[in-house]
């Protein structure tokens, strides 16, 4: 009786640790039977011995029992990046394997084999590193049953684990359904059961693990992508390196949709700051749990994976229903990088540009895209290939205007060409798709949007730094009647009179992004042109015309976004003039006869511009290569004359005219204006380390961002990045000579013409505190030497110097004949 009873103990220990690893082999109980594995003891059961759950004995499991599962969620890229190795092995579950460990800053190593128990010390080493916003999906995919079969030898049985796979799932796993002739080999169903297809723990492990890897599943998830881009081939599996994406997809889809064979799963709450969340109160059997949304930062999902409840502990010895799992996620973040420069095209200039946008009547009519016909630099026309962008900037005058800055200098009216860069973060399954990707892009009240934004997609930093579109792989443009992958939305009114450009993604556009362009590799180049304005609202000096921009990012977890920003400045500045007569004269009529015109010597064109509604006051509008096109600038009635909107370059003004009576200039006047500088480091988000101190995003109590456009947008804090500001460096002030010799520049607001107009504008507290805005100059023009007047005293003089030149002249005649006759 004694024996009896141990073998029978040593038979269900053997079950019970084949019900949680992995199929084992015993002898036979009845052939090709089922039972209920998980029918176990019950409270009403007599519990034979003092240690509940002890596999030595009947009461392996207590059926009546309910199971909970506990996620812990870390940002192990950060960790890494903060120097916690981490060392997985493929043998941490085996007897004799090798374990997974962690081995921290201070080279501590933790034991990190996956048991389904807590593991305090790993909680504590990582608790820097927790995710929140993370929600995890958990379904109870089937039963759990034990089977015994009949072997070859028709006498003995394998008595093993099998669970049961609805059809969904069987073809998301690539598993076979039951057949009699090869049940249980590779992936084939062992038996089935009311209609159920069951299959062993290795069965479906092998199975998920290859489609992971290879990605095999044929459905509708595999992604036709563009030039440049990994693709998909007939079996479904990607090419480009990125492996199970697609049964990433299927599985995500499976766990949130319900169908006729299966039920949706159940939602956990977010994991919260601590990077926790669970579930409670779970029936017993095989769960399927899958990552279903994420916050911004988090670009790589853990992989789907199976977990029963209840579970043995990895030594086999007891059962416990209590499982936490630890997956991990990587992390990243896209870019941004705003540019500007002269747009190659501005009417009038010269290198052979054809701009098609002329100034007529006091108003820029655009006509067409911006380019320029033998530059062979891109611009808006998307016509032309920047293979020899390098070359055509060769010459410096032109690398000073024409390469993409943060910080350019340009005159009222001239073009520019704006890039907005951002490099796509990376996307790997559907819970990391981008739900908000947004450009809202906030120009001064000085700049003039020309509504010709357009989209290009580069898997080339090279060419999407110099936006040459003959090599994107794609371009998109808004078009009347077209199924937009963005809308551009442009608002003004702000009390500073700055204009917002609102560049959103569509949902058509992030499907694009999120199953073509999804592997860290490709760059969004946004781009368009505006002008400058060529009146007051343009701001001279060293405060400039500042341009910010914020990019808005959001994935699946809803009101986690994060921002970056970036700046670039457009200067220009102006010649302030007082005209004066060495005599003191104040006749208007002599003021007023004054001419000058104004030549850039550094890139060869003469200076057009309006006279504004003040006497005296002039605003630059475009570029003129023949002098006879030039503008000719006179001061006002009380002498002053002011030029605003010159690009800071070397000038050379001459006077051709003065009142009468006056001498005119004899040299050109030499005028050298040098640009302010600044350097401006956009905004950056990257991993969190504790040598950062583990910085917030959002500051403000509130996690209120705060847009370029002035709006807020209230945002959850996750807690898992540093971000780190912009930077606006130290300004180098612009500066000026006049004929070599080091001038004064006043403020943009203490002009002697058009400080009304400055006034009026409503940008007026930024002008007034804009120094070294205008070159100050005086110009003096001094009588000229009098000359008799005809009929006056010096006629008689004449004439007697003419009687006596003709005696002379007579004289030697005279004697000249004399002496040749001698």
């Amino acid at each position: 009786m004694k024996r009896k009873s141990i073998l029978k103990k040593a038979m269900v220990s053997v079950l019970a640790f084949s019900m949680a690893l992995s199929p084992m082999t015993a002898f036979a109980a009845p052939p090709n039977s089922y039972h209920d594995a998980l029918e176990g003891t019950g409270s009403s059961d007599t519990n034979e011995t003092d240690v509940n759950n002890d596999l030595g004995d009947f009461d392996i499991i207590d059926k009546d029992a309910k199971g909970s599962l506990t996620i812990h969620k870390y940002d192990l890229t950060s960790a890494q990046e903060d120097g916690l190795v981490f060392n997985w092995s493929d043998t941490d579950h085996d007897s004799d394997g090798t374990d997974s460990t962690l081995t921290t800053a201070d080279g501590k190593q933790i034991n990190i084999t996956s048991t389904g128990q807590e593991n305090a010390e790993a909680a504590e080493a990582l608790k820097e590193y927790t995710i929140k916003g993370v929600e995890f999906t958990y379904l109870r995919v089937g039963d759990v049953k034990t089977f015994s079969d009949v072997n070859e030898d028709g006498v003995n049985g394998d008595i093993e684990l099998i669970y049961g796979v609805d059809t969904d799932l069987m073809k998301i796993l690539s598993l076979e359904p039951y057949n009699a002739e090869s049940n249980g080999e590779d992936f084939v169903a062992a038996t089935q059961i009311d209609g159920t297809n069951y299959y062993t723990s290795q069965q479906i492990n092998d199975a998920l693990k290859a489609a992971l890897e290879v990605g095999t599943y044929d459905g509708s998830y595999a992604t036709d992508e563009g030039e440049g881009t990994g693709t998909s081939n007939d079996e479904g599996e990607r090419l480009d390196g990125k492996e199970g994406i697609t049964v990433k997809d299927a599985l995500e889809d499976y766990i949130t949709t319900s169908t006729s064979v299966h039920a949706a799963g159940t939602a956990m709450p977010e994991t919260d700051a601590d990077g926790l969340t669970g579930a409670t109160d779970l029936d017993l059997g095989l769960y399927l749990i899958v990552e279903t949304k994420v916050p911004e930062n988090v670009t790589d999902t853990t992989n789907p994976w199976f977990v029963q409840i209840p579970m043995t502990d990895i030594d086999g010895q007891e059962w416990f229903y209590d499982i936490s799992c630890y997956p991990k996620n990587q992390t990243g973040h896209p870019t941004l990088d705003k540019k500007v420069r002269n747009a190659y095209g501005t009417p009038g200039l010269n290198y052979d540009s054809t701009g098609p946008a002329t100034y007529t009547d006091g108003e820029y009519v655009n006509t067409g895209d911006v380019y320029s016909a033998d530059s062979e630099i891109v611009t808006n026309g998307d016509t032309l290939s920047g293979d020899d962008y390098a070359a055509w900037l060769s010459d410096d005058d032109k690398m000073g205007d024409y390469e993409y800055c943060t910080t350019v200098t340009a005159s009222e009216g001239d073009i520019l060409d704006y890039i907005l860069v951002t490099k796509l973060p990376n996307i790997t399954s559907k819970a990391t798709y981008l739900t908000t990707y947004e450009l809202l892009d906030t120009l001064s009240d000085g700049l003039r949007y020309n509504n010709d934004v357009k989209i290009a997609i580069y898997n080339s930093e090279e060419y999407a730094n110099v936006n040459d579109t003959t090599h994107a792989i794609d371009v998109w443009t808004m078009q009347s009647g077209q199924d937009y992958n963005f809308t551009c939305e442009e608002s003004k009114g702000k009390t500073d009179g700055s204009t917002t450009i609102d560049i959103t993604l569509t949902e058509k556009g992030l499907e694009k992004i999120n199953k073509n362009y999804y592997d860290g590799q490709h760059y969004l180049v946004a781009y368009y042109t505006a002008t400058v304005e060529s009146d007051a609202t343009t701001v001279l000096g060293d405060e400039g015309n500042p341009n910010d921009v914020t990019l808005v990012w959001e994935r699946t977890s809803d009101e986690y976004y994060n921002t970056l920003e970036d700046r670039s400045i457009v200067y220009t500045y102006g010649i302030d003039l007082t005209k004066t007569f060495s005599d003191e004269n104040t006749k208007e009529q002599d003021f007023k006869a004054v001419q000058f015109v104004l030549y850039n010597e550094t890139e060869d064109y003469y200076v057009q511009a309006k006279q504004s509604d003040v006497d005296g006051l002039y605003y630059v509008t475009g570029k003129a290569t023949a002098k006879e096109d030039a503008t000719v600038f006179s001061p006002s009635a009380e002498g002053k004359m002011v030029i605003n909107g010159l690009e800071a370059d070397n000038y050379k003004m001459t006077e051709i005219a003065t009142a009468k009576g006056y001498s005119i200039l004899q040299n050109q006047i030499d005028i050298l204006i040098n640009p302010s500088m600044r350097e401006i480091t956009p905004s950056s988000v990257h991993y969190m380390t504790v040598a950062d101190d583990h910085d917030i995003e959002h500051p403000s109590d509130d996690q209120e961002l705060i847009l370029s456009d002035g709006t807020t947008l209230v945002a959850k804090e996750e807690g898992t990045t540093d971000k780190e500001n912009m930077v606006i460096g130290e300004l180098t002030p612009a500066s000026a000579t006049v004929d070599g010799v080091q001038a004064d520049m006043c403020v943009y607001g203490a002009q002697h013409l058009g400080s009304e107009a400055i006034n009026a504008t409503k940008n007026s507290a930024v002008a007034a505190a804009s120094e070294n805005a205008d070159v100050i100059i005086s110009v003096m023009n001094s009588k000229a030497f009098l000359l008799p007047q005809t009929g006056g005293a010096g006629l008689y003089l004449l004439t007697i110097v003419g009687v006596a030149a003709v005696v002379i002249g007579v004289y030697s005649v005279s004697h000249k004949y004399k002496k040749k006759a001698c």
